[in-house]
């Protein structure tokens, strides 16, 4: 028989003295979790009858039996969030996809996430209470985890079920990508900028002519044939190329493509949840010109890969 919700909630403050976040109440396989508040401190409580998936992966701190039923009492620590953003669907981050507006926060509200989620209730824009980069990790000492989990409880203790996103951006590495997956972020934001070879600015007609020649003549003659034989409607203008331009943006941007490419096609193209894409593809002192920007975003799209 399922433990009823006001059950629940006598059990959680007899055994801990505390107060149910009445909000962040959730019913789980055979009980109920929710955040106790006790004064200054806050605990995890869960009230379990019989088997539940959540008992064995909890951080218990100390547990106790009440009136038949098994209360475990935890920290709020990285472990459990990562429990919470598992089984309580509303706690977790979600993409934002391409329709509708959203608005990033960047780290710097912290905590205060928790306090700013609800007020976008029912406003048809969605909260990002973690934006994240390797410099924000510099500046506030706190890691890519640390900034999702403080979301993950802040979003728990106010009961926001709407939906808020995390993006971890300026990612460079496989290893942090595969983290930023792992920690429940629901948008990646992949830096290319290493990939890019500004030298290529630098060489002369030939040189560039001679190096581009060196890639097969099938991929010069898709190229041509992608690129010169037309121009291209972007809104009011219309981009044309030159193969002298051609050669260079080929040159300069071709190993940022083909890393992008590699990084989507083996990290995000199939994952069982949905992922926003980010990416970056400039470089201090070098502006995109409308040519390079089309191509690169050209490239990118019609081999599959899906921008936010």
């Amino acid at each position: 028989m399922a433990i009823k919700q006001a059950l629940a909630v006598q059990v959680m403050e007899t055994a801990t003295n505390g107060k149910v976040a009445v909000a962040s109440l959730s019913e789980v396989t055979n009980g109920w979790v929710a955040l106790v508040i006790n004064g200054a401190e806050k605990k995890v409580v869960c009230v379990t009858q019989g088997e539940c998936p959540l008992s064995a992966m909890w951080a218990v701190e100390s547990s106790c039996v009440q009136g038949g039923l098994q209360v475990d009492i935890m920290a709020l620590n990285a472990n459990n969030a990562a429990v919470i953003r598992r089984f309580v669907k509303w706690a977790a981050p979600s993409a934002c996809g391409t329709k509708g507006t959203s608005i990033g926060f960047s780290d710097w509200v912290g905590a205060a996430g928790g306090c700013v989620a609800p007020l976008f209730a029912k406003k048809q824009v969605k909260p990002v209470l973690a934006e994240y980069s390797a410099a924000d990790s510099g500046l506030l000492k706190r890691n890519f985890l640390e900034a999702v989990d403080a979301a993950t409880w802040g979003v728990f203790e106010t009961g926001y079920k709407e939906g808020y996103g995390a993006n971890a951006e300026g990612l460079k590495s496989e290893e942090d990508i595969v983290k930023a997956l792992l920690y429940g972020y629901s948008m990646i934001g992949l830096d290319c900028s290493e990939k890019i070879n500004l030298q290529i600015e630098k060489m002369s007609d030939d040189d560039v002519a001679a190096r581009y020649n060196d890639f097969p003549q099938e991929f010069r003659d898709a190229m041509q044939g992608s690129y010169l034989e037309a121009n291209f409607q972007v809104g009011n203008e219309v981009i044309h190329f030159e193969p002298e331009q051609l050669r260079r943006i080929v040159l300069e941007y071709g190993e940022a493509i083909m890393h992008a490419q590699f990084i989507y096609n083996s990290y995000l193209k199939n994952t069982p949840w949905e992922i926003d894409f980010e990416l970056l593809v400039s470089k201090a002192g070098k502006l995109l010109s409308p040519q390079e920007h089309y191509l690169i975003a050209n490239e990118l799209q019609r081999n599959g890969i899906k921008f936010t």
